[in-house]
C-alpha cells in the first residue's frame, strides 16, 4: 500500500469521526534514500 493511499483513507476517516479525535497513520517507507548513507556501509 502506498503512503498516498494511507493518507487519503486517514483524511476521510478524520472527516467521518469529526473534531477532537486522534488518528494515527503509519506511512510505509522503502528506505531507498538511506542506502547511500553510512548506515549501510560495510
Amino acid at each position: 500500500m502506498s503512503s498516498g493511499a494511507i493518507m487519503l483513507v486517514t483524511l476521510r476517516k478524520a472527516r467521518e469521526l469529526g473534531k477532537n479525535k486522534t488518528i494515527v497513520a503509519v506511512l510505509p517507507d522503502g528506505g531507498e534514500k538511506y542506502l547511500s548513507t553510512e548506515l549501510f556501509e560495510a
